[in-house]
């Protein structure tokens, strides 16, 4: 009961627990779902933390190079929030450091993909330079040519092992030796 006398309704349940809700009253921006944070983590968390581990950051220097604060960084491992393309560039122009603009595109193009669906995108107040555009498209047709790559790789491989499989059942066709054969063939003596 209230001071003057009168009954409150009971509060509304968290939209929180319920499953495949968006967003609860009073949730952080970029939130995610639990199953979502499941995919999240696998994807995007995974590629973020293997990349730094290769480059021998901590989450707390990732963070100062990236211009993020290092509670972001973990929430980005642990599929927590949501990436926006704003983070994948500063986090891919952090663990390019010294490197050139070509594989900074393709860490971001890669940290991207790897979000999905999850992926924040803003509308940009000013377009991207000329240049930038360049250079993302060049790391597009890089992925393509590393993508068609590995295909064709796994084309040879899957027509190799067809070729071993298809002289195994020959193999196996061939009728079994008869009798008067095997008594033909030498003896091994132990």
């Amino acid at each position: 009961m209230s001071p003057t006398g009168a009954t409150r309704a009971p509060a509304e349940p968290s939209l929180r627990s319920a499953p495949g809700a968006s967003r609860a009253r009073g949730a952080r921006p970029g939130a995610v779902p639990d199953d979502e944070r499941a995919v999240l983590r696998r994807t995007f968390g995974a590629l973020l933390w293997r990349e730094r581990l290769a480059q021998g950051l901590r989450q707390v220097d990732l963070a100062a190079l990236a211009g993020l604060d290092r509670r972001t960084v973990e929430r980005l491992e642990a599929g927590s929030v949501r990436p926006s393309t704003s983070s994948t560039r500063k986090l891919a122009v952090a663990l390019r450091r010294g490197r050139d603009e070509l594989a900074v595109a393709v860490l971001d193009l890669d940290l991207q993909e790897a979000a999905g669906s999850s992926l924040r995108t803003w509308n940009r107040r000013r377009p991207l330079r000329a240049r930038t555009l360049r250079v993302y498209e060049q790391a597009r047709e890089l992925r393509c040519a590393e993508a068609q790559r590995r295909a064709a790789e796994a084309l040879a491989e899957a027509e190799e092992l067809e070729a071993w499989a298809a002289a195994l059942v020959e193999a196996v066709d061939q009728p079994a030796p008869q009798q008067d054969q095997l008594a033909r063939r030498p003896q091994v003596r132990r």
